[in-house]
């Protein structure tokens, strides 16, 4: 089933236009400021490419071109905020160091000019983008392989604790006994794998995205083992509470 996901790269896309819609905005509120005409100065469009450059670069390293359909929100909203407070700061001193005045207010309204203009626009972007992924993911327009992995009393009792809870998003397509306990009740219906000697293998195949652990405390060491073995691979991993 073909899924109507949306790419990573919107966000890029949309932080680059962000960067070039804050620096026109700046340069506009400058000149509403400090009352002069709109004008491109020297320099201008060689500072518009490393302003935007540089966003895109401190967005990367704080992750957030990660996992869009994972993202809460608040956390997101939160993370702006904090990757825009150090991006303003660092040009905030670069300004101050390459021009220092006895009097730094003007630097400090324009701090708060950027700072206001930066955040404002992401967030805005991040909101809307946002609660457009997880209304597709609400109403099963994406969803989430996922693969149970554990004793067959324990992910019973977990399966059945998740379909009454109408937990959207995921959708189990198997079940990797580690004990070769009979299976009855809700996981009589689906698949199942036996040991973990070729999880890897699984997991490609089934194009698993999220994993979700289901053992006893009595087979704790399995989960060593396992966690070894999904290391390198591509996947959330959840584990039931006891």
């Amino acid at each position: 089933m073909t899924q109507p996901r949306k790419h990573i790269a919107w966000y890029i896309i949309a932080d680059v236009l962000i960067s070039v819609l804050a620096w026109l905005a700046f340069y506009y509120a400058r000149t509403v400021m400090y009352h002069y005409k709109f004008y491109t100065p020297p320099g201008f469009y060689l500072g518009l490419g490393l302003f935007v450059s540089g966003w895109v670069v401190l967005h990367f390293i704080s992750g957030t071109y990660n996992r869009i359909y994972h993202k809460s929100r608040v956390i997101e909203v939160i993370k702006t905020f904090g990757v825009t407070l150090i991006g303003c700061l660092v040009l905030f001193f670069f300004f101050i160091l390459k021009n220092p005045q006895d009097n730094n207010a003007r630097y400090y309204n324009e701090f708060f000019t950027m700072f206001s203009l930066v955040f404002g626009f992401t967030v805005l972007f991040r909101i809307i983008f946002l609660n457009h992924t997880h209304r597709q993911v609400r109403e099963g327009k994406v969803f989430f392989n996922a693969l149970i992995i554990g004793s067959a009393e324990k992910a019973d009792s977990f399966l059945k604790a998740f379909r009454s809870s109408h937990t959207g998003g995921f959708r189990i397509i198997g079940f990797v006994n580690i004990n070769g306990q009979r299976l009855e009740g809700n996981l009589a219906e689906i698949p199942e794998y036996n040991g973990l000697s070729d999880i890897k293998k699984l997991i490609q195949k089934l194009e698993i995205e999220e994993v979700i652990v289901a053992i006893e405390k009595k087979e704790r060491d399995t989960l060593t083992t396992l966690l070894q073995a999904l290391s390198n691979e591509q996947v959330n991993i959840k584990m039931t509470a006891d």
